[in-house]
């Protein structure tokens, strides 16, 4: 059996190395391939990529003549992969236990009706420097195993670096993913038609919070960017799927908004305290 990582970097110079050398010490029944895609770093990445693939065989690097963003780069990487499952890591987390993709796959291998695996992690907040475990293992199903409608509508996805996938099902992906924002969220929306997602307890990986684009963004922006998101992956999954899952993304949308109206009363609300304390000083 074969298993491919997929580690999209882009000025990791920081975190690279943790990053890959966590995915080199994966033990198991398995044969091991990293591929490591540089979108064109502007750092010191490239150089530290190349040291890495120096000492591991196992490590291919793609780099794109110019920037081409995050959903070409995992495209891209994707078509490169020769492994029966197909795992992630962002080039700034990483994973913590040396068994994680062996248990992904014995799992997978397991649960048939799984495509792919996900599970709980560890969140790092490197500007406050504390660690917080997320456990997104829900008592669905028979206990962490979600359908398609539940993973919708109750919006439970982990990030990136947790998933496993069948690549028989990424095989499968339409090519319009590629056009939407959240490339990440529709990719695994794509894959659920397919069959489940399976949840691990343990926490397997650390997600490097505040980073990214996503962790930058005000809880507002979050929400707007969740509802646009929504109403843009109905429009595709009606046009693709003919209608057939427009009633579980009205769930979705229905509950988008009051997710967005909520955190706009509670920023008001905030905003109204900070006016008048600052009238009482």
């Amino acid at each position: 059996m074969k298993i491919s990582v997929i580690m999209l970097t882009y000025n990791h110079e920081k975190y690279i190395e943790k990053a890959v050398q966590s995915v080199c010490a994966q033990q198991g029944d398995f044969q091991l391939e990293i591929i490591i895609g540089d979108d064109c770093s502007t750092d010191n990445t490239a150089e530290v990529i190349d040291k890495l693939a120096a000492k591991h065989k196992e490590i291919k690097i793609f780099r794109p003549e110019k920037n081409i963003g995050m959903h070409a780069n995992l495209k891209k990487c994707l078509s490169l992969a020769e492994g029966d499952y197909i795992s992630m890591c962002e080039g700034d987390d990483w994973y913590i236990s040396p068994y994680k993709l062996q248990m992904q796959m014995e799992f997978l291998e397991k649960n048939k009706d799984c495509v792919m695996c996900s599970h709980s992690y560890i969140e790092y907040n490197q500007k406050e420097d504390k660690y917080s475990t997320i456990n997104y293992q829900q008592d669905y199903n028979g206990g962490g195993i979600y359908c398609f409608e539940q993973l919708v509508t109750e919006y439970k996805w982990t990030n990136f670096t947790t998933y496993m996938y069948r690549k028989e099902v990424i095989n499968k992906l339409p090519e319009f993913i590629w056009e939407l924002n959240g490339a990440d969220y529709s990719f695994n929306m794509h894959c659920a038609v397919y069959g489940n997602l399976g949840i691990i307890k343990e926490p397997l990986s650390v997600y490097r919070a505040g980073i990214g684009q996503w962790s930058s963004l005000s809880l507002i922006k979050q929400q707007q960017d969740t509802l646009d998101f929504a109403y843009i992956s109905k429009e595709h999954f009606h046009k693709y799927y003919n209608g057939k899952y427009d009633d579980i993304f009205d769930k979705r949308i229905e509950k988008s908004i009051k997710n967005l109206k909520r955190v706009k009363a509670k920023a008001f609300k905030n905003k109204i305290r900070r006016f008048f304390k600052i009238k009482e000083k």
